[in-house]
């Protein structure tokens, strides 16, 4: 009963604290309400906006203008512009809205950083006759917000302080940064000359190959990587708009040179000296403007045909595999898969000769590490390699039955290699791996 009366007190004094609370609320002055915060520019569409010119104190005057095809710089270099970067100053523009106004009529702008603004930000819209001008000075003392006005209005306002790094930007920021431009999706071949040594790749159906100094199976994710670097290698810097001295850049004789075709269409990327900040010199072939590059972007193009090279010795994969033939000195076996039945059934393997089931585990684990062999390194192709007496002679059917492919391994010494008759050279491997590949095949007999 006692806890009965104490939970109706306890009750009946919430209650009154909201009523209270209620009371109070419902007393204040509409005023008190924070109001929503105007925009600097109203009417004003980011999209709509078709020229800027940003002047900043530390990084000079940009002047950009809108095409069909993005945003071009147009002052202090005729350049591209990064679509992206001045989307974000276009859109800003158009929603940077008045926090607080700090003074209607300052009698000295120097106070609050605005008799020389630290940036300017100027933009026309379609239509607009006159430019309008953000201007922007210094930040307040918490640094939370930025003095600002618009030129012609007395006022000075805070904006947020984070538009600082939007709208104060040099002229490189808004530049685009790439070094070159194309569709990598038409890129059908590509040659890097480093000195006399030239390696050559090609594309057709998809695949790359090895063309020059060797005809080879093409390594895809590294040929692609190369393709990828050069279309997103950005400057770091400008080192000249338009240079009449390609020697003084390391420029005049690359000391790397990428060259790829699109079709009939070539285009290329050259390599230089070093340049003082450690980055290098750089430029596409088809303009006389230099460039600094990451000095990773030699490291990243700068490849051997052995890098080029696909190092699997094999294409097929277990699950992919229809048939096998595999030859051990005078004894030859092949496997053959036979396909599951109903939404369960698992596939099954037999001897393809005497149609006796095979431990279908065994099988898989034989074709797995088969099918996982890679070159450690290629072998000249006047090196003995004990091929031409091979150890194992594989066969592979593959693919429902479209693709075929073979591949003798042999020994030399200590050192076992791999041979196909489409390349030249053979693929040194892993002894330890093929040592184990035999031994599971002595037990499936």
């Amino acid at each position: 009963m006692r806890s009965f009366r104490s939970l109706l007190v306890l009750a009946v004094l919430l209650g009154g604290v909201v009523a209270y609370l209620y009371f109070v609320d419902a007393k204040k002055p509409l005023e008190e309400a924070t109001p929503d915060k105007p925009k600097v520019f109203a009417g004003v569409e980011a999209d709509k906006i078709d020229q800027l010119k940003i002047s900043t104190i530390a990084g000079g005057v940009a002047e950009l203008q809108k095409t069909a095809d993005g945003w071009k710089l147009t002052s202090p270099a005729p350049a591209r512009g990064d679509d992206s970067e001045i989307t974000s100053i276009t859109s800003n523009l158009a929603s940077v809205t008045t926090d607080r106004v700090v003074d209607e009529a300052p009698a000295n702008l120097g106070d609050f950083g605005l008799k020389e603004p630290v940036a300017e930000v100027s933009f026309k819209q379609k239509g607009d006759k006159d430019f309008r001008t953000l201007q922007i000075g210094s930040k307040t003392a918490t640094g939370n917000d930025l003095y600002a006005k618009v030129a012609g209005d007395k006022k000075v306002f805070l904006i947020a302080g984070y538009l600082g790094t939007t709208f104060n930007r040099p002229p490189f920021d808004l530049r685009d940064k790439k070094v070159m431009n194309f569709d990598r999706e038409k890129v059908d071949r590509v040659e890097i000359a480093q000195g006399t040594s030239t390696v050559a790749v090609a594309k057709s159906g998809g695949e790359w190959r090895v063309t020059a100094p060797v005809d080879a199976r093409g390594d895809f994710g590294t040929i692609e990587g190369i393709v990828s670097k050069l279309q997103t290698t950005t400057m770091t810097s400008v080192a000249a708009d338009e240079a009449t001295d390609l020697k003084q850049y390391g420029l005049d004789k690359p000391s790397l040179l990428v060259t790829i075709s699109l079709g009939s269409a070539r285009a290329g990327f050259a390599l230089g000296a070093k340049s003082p900040s450690g980055d290098y010199f750089a430029r596409d072939t088809s303009k006389n403007q230099v460039v600094t590059v990451g000095a990773d972007t030699l490291t990243d193009l700068q490849k051997s045909a052995t890098d080029l090279r696909r190092k699997d010795v094999f294409e097929f994969r277990t699950f992919n595999l229809s048939k096998i033939e595999l030859t051990r000195g005078a004894d030859t076996v092949v496997f053959e898969k036979l396909k599951g039945k109903g939404k369960d059934g698992g596939d099954a393997w037999q001897n393809a000769a005497t149609k006796k089931a095979l431990d279908a585990t065994k099988v898989e684990a034989l074709l797995t590490r088969l099918s996982a062999l890679r070159a450690q390194s290629f072998a000249d192709p006047k090196d003995k390699t004990g091929t031409d007496h091979p150890l194992l002679a594989v066969k592979a059917n593959f693919d429902d039955g479209k693709k075929n492919e073979s591949a003798s391994i042999g020994r030399e010494g200590a050192n076992t290699f791999a041979s196909r008759p489409d390349e030249p050279g053979a693929s040194k491997l892993d002894t330890a791996e093929v040592d184990g590949i035999l031994k599971d095949l002595d037990g499936l007999k």
